[in-house]
């Protein structure tokens, strides 16, 4: 077998194979090519049997791609040892979990198993919960429990370190949980993911006899993706690996640690090291994909890791296409710019399905999604669903459209939304009345008095959420805009509601928060119109779902996390803001979490091919501060080009958003300044006689983007408004 198109240290990497191997792989290094290469190598020119080579990945997919290459380089031979970690745990319990008193024959629970199996145990132990402990939450805590080992007879400091449960009472409750679900699994003969690792853990902790066993079934153990392996997976390696042979080969990139959340931690690398002293290090330097100037700007950045392991890359890509950087004035203004070069681009002959939009967090796709709707242009939402899809957008949405439309389908949505105890019994008996008498769901509702199927207390259910309706609506009538959701919010007692979804919660209510800006941007930029109106502009932009699901070439969105072992043609990193990227999160919890967030934004630049944009906002006003990430600077001025707008004639192009702040001035300076001069600008200061001293950010015509201190933040202002002051 030759290895004709590898670098000498790809190749070094290939051939070198006794003794343990740590390969410092980074982005587009070809490590996985790396990998696949060595074991044909064992194969084919060192004539190892393929049942000797154990070689283990972290995804169903990648053991795919594996085999498929090593089946079309050797046909007719088996490479059944190629497997994810929990398939391979699944192949060793088959053989030997009868030592912990389960039998061969055990079945695996998948996560709709678990979920039903806690309810039923709450059920059948009568167990009340309270509002923030849902069944899912428990199992949130349970599978918690079961993937970092917390000693759960003395586990009340680390559960409550590790949950959002500050409450003894509920973790005394969630134990209790816990101990029922272990029973009932091992009473059943059933296990779950996480004891497929445990399980394996256990059985070679307590019988070495076992372990000799498994050692002396391979001669060479290889690691895919090391940066991504737990430490009971770690373990799990070094007591495959034979002592006398010690021929294990990890590959893997410390500077793409992005999962310590899910167990990963980037301290594996110097385990390894600790383990294995006499190991011999091989770095893959010349990255395959990307162009040098992206590869320049992504080692700036990760430099500030100071990693143990440095590897600075070197392109092999030959285009020479600047990084571009571009600050707007406002979200408007970077979606705004995003899309248009997503035009310009593909009008280059550039695929739609060759650009993807990343960002840190789901919710930062709205402000996108609206303008690639609003410009006609195909995209889809990777591994989330979009926008205005997502669960509480919906619920929310169904609320004004219930309320104001009187909308069937909303209203069908939300009548248990939070439970109210109007089950789906009752929804069916409505339903039943309603098409008897030829009434709407609606209509059927407001006469429920009439519908004898239903008892005196449903009655009263239903009579309740007809009034939360009402009174819902005579407040939303009597409030401003920028309170409408709160309204709904606290009226159905929907925040509780969601912080019964544990982990889900932030992020679900960061969607929330993105809602009411999207409501408030676009009603103060129209200030004349209703909230039917704003309903049925929120039906525009849902209607490009057909669009998503054609199968025509497709912007795609997705996180960077989600990005992850991908690329694209080009790349555009947006929200690029302090408290976004490094997340607020991140800076509360110090230096170890903004070296992940670091190696985040590494991965997200690393997935460009030819054509890497990095956007943000910079709005600085008082203690409203939107500012570019610190990652901006990091990677450096020369690094990147700025770009300015082209499609907005108004820029203040002295704002150098590292250097410079507005100025602070106090409210007097301005008593004796005013003008009724109307040619305002961005970047002018106002007064408002109600909302004080503000900054414009945004112009589009007559109307203004106004950033107020607090507790008024972004208002919209027509220009003309006799309220409004330019200030000389």
């Amino acid at each position: 077998m030759d290895f004709e198109g590898l670098n000498l240290n790809q190749m070094k990497a290939v051939q070198t194979i006794r003794g343990p191997v740590l390969v410092i792989a980074g982005a587009g290094t070809g490590k996985t090519h790396v990998l696949t290469q060595r074991i044909a190598n064992l194969v084919s020119n060192h004539f190892v049997n393929p049942s000797r080579i154990l070689a283990i990945t972290f995804s169903n997919k990648a053991t795919e791609e594996m085999k498929n290459r090593l089946n079309n380089s050797f046909p007719g031979i088996s490479f059944n040892w190629v497997n994810t970690y929990h398939a391979l745990c699944l192949k060793i319990l088959k053989q030997e979990i009868e030592v912990l008193d389960y039998s061969r024959d055990f079945v695996i629970v998948d996560g709709e198993d678990q979920l039903n199996i806690t309810k039923k145990i709450i059920e059948d132990h009568n167990l009340s919960l309270p509002l923030f402990l849902s069944p899912k939450k428990i199992l949130e805590v349970i599978e918690l429990i079961k993937l970092t080992d917390v000693d759960v007879s003395k586990g009340y400091s680390e559960l409550y370190n590790k949950t959002n449960i500050v409450d003894a009472n509920q973790i005394d409750l969630v134990l209790k949980v816990y101990f029922y679900y272990c029973d009932y699994l091992k009473k059943n003969n059933m296990l779950d993911f996480n004891d497929l690792i445990n399980f394996v853990c256990q059985i070679f902790e307590r019988y070495p006899t076992i372990v000799k066993k498994w050692q002396n079934k391979f001669d060479y153990v290889l690691v895919d993706e090391f940066q991504d392996t737990n430490y009971k997976q770690f373990l799990i390696i070094k007591w495959l690996t034979n002592e006398k042979t010690n021929n294990i080969f990890v590959v893997g990139d410390p500077h793409q640690t992005i999962y310590t959340w899910r167990g990963a931690y980037p301290k594996i690398f110097d385990d390894f090291v600790t383990w294995q002293k006499k190991y011999q290090l091989v770095n893959l330097e010349r990255n395959y994909r990307s162009t040098q100037k992206i590869i320049n700007a992504a080692n700036s950045l990760i430099a500030h890791n100071h990693e143990t392991f440095e590897n600075p890359l070197v392109a092999v890509n030959p285009h020479n296409y600047d990084v571009k950087c571009f600050v707007g004035h406002s979200y408007d203004d970077e979606s705004s710019f995003v899309v248009k070069t997503i035009i310009d681009l593909n009008k280059t002959g550039i695929k739609y399905s060759d650009i993807a939009v990343l960002y840190r967090a789901n919710f930062s796709s709205r402000k996108i999604e609206e303008t690639l709707i609003m410009n006609q242009i195909p995209y889809v939402v990777y591994g989330d669903v979009p926008f205005y899809q997502r669960m509480e957008i919906k619920d929310l949405l169904s609320y004004f459209k219930a309320i104001f439309r009187f909308d069937d389908l909303s209203l069908l949505r939300i009548i248990n939304v939070p439970k109210r105890a109007i089950g789906e019994e009752t929804v069916k008996k409505i339903q039943e009345w309603a098409r008897k008498s030829n009434f709407t769901f609606y209509s059927a509702l407001t006469n429920y008095d009439k519908i004898e199927q239903l008892s005196k207390a449903t009655k009263a259910k239903v009579c309740d959420f007809l009034n939360l309706l009402a009174v819902i609506k005579k407040e939303i009538e009597q409030t401003a805009y920028d309170k409408w959701i709160d309204i709904v919010i606290e009226k159905t007692h929907y925040k509780k509601y969601l912080e019964s979804f544990g982990e889900d919660f932030e992020s679900r209510w960061d969607n929330i928060m993105e809602l009411k800006n999207s409501l408030s941007v676009y009603l103060s930029k129209n200030p004349k119109v209703t909230v039917l109106d704003w309903i049925n502009e929120l039906s525009l932009l849902t209607s490009n779902d057909k669009m998503r699901a054609s199968k025509v070439p497709s912007v795609q969105l997705m996180t960077i996390h989600a990005a992850k072992g991908k690329e694209y043609n080009a790349v555009f990193l947006v929200n690029f803001n302090e408290n976004y990227l490094p997340s607020s999160k991140a800076i509360m919890a110090g230096i170890e979490a903004i070296k992940e967030e670091r190696r985040i934004a590494y991965v997200g630049m690393t997935r460009a091919i030819n054509y890497l944009y990095i956007t943000c906002s910079n709005l600085n006003f008082g203690r409203n501060e939107i500012v570019p990430s610190r990652f901006l600077e990091e990677i450096g001025k020369n690094n990147y080009q700025r770009v300015f707008r082209k499609y907005k004639s108004t820029y203040r192009s002295n704002n150098d958003f590292f250097n410079s702040k507005v100025n602070s001035f106090s409210e007097n300076k301005f008593v004796n300044n005013f003008t009724n001069t109307y040619k305002f600008n961005v970047g002018d200061i106002v007064v408002h006689t109600v909302f004080g001293m503000g900054t414009i950010i945004d112009k589009n015509g007559d109307l203004l983007d106004i950033l107020f201190k607090k507790p008024y933040g972004r208002k919209t202002i027509i220009a003309t408004h006799k309220a409004l002051k330019w200030v000389k």
